[in-house]
């Protein structure tokens, strides 16, 4: 079949948002050019606009408009991470964690990155 297709009014959302936050980090020589890297991060992020995204749909072969709405983020957003990795003239290797809390929400984020040197 041809599918269900959606048609959707414009999808603009507003935000104001302030943030404070505080990142510590620290390398630590382990040999002639090979360091360990640590890195420790936290911040409080607030919406002063906090306001629901909201948008009218409705089927492409007819019927009633329906309405999407999604619930704010805020307006306190608290995130904390960290990072550790291995350094030398070669390569490097990290290992990220991040970590995003609000009232109804829990967002985690995990990366390894590998870069080699040629």
């Amino acid at each position: 079949g041809a599918g269900i297709n959606l048609s959707r009014s414009s999808m603009n959302a507003d935000s104001f948002r302030g943030t404070i936050g505080l990142d510590l980090s620290k390398e630590f020589k382990l040999a002639y050019d090979s360091k360990l890297l640590a890195d420790f991060r936290t911040s409080y992020t607030r919406d002063f606009k906090n306001d629901a995204i909201s948008r009218w749909t409705r089927f492409t072969s007819g019927g009633a408009a329906f309405l999407l709405s999604s619930l704010p983020h805020g307006p306190g957003i608290f995130a904390a991470g960290f990072s550790i990795g291995h350094e030398d003239s070669f390569s490097l290797i990290t290992l990220d964690y991040d970590a995003e809390f609000t009232g109804h929400l829990m967002s985690h984020t995990a990366t390894i990155t590998l870069r080699f040197r040629l």
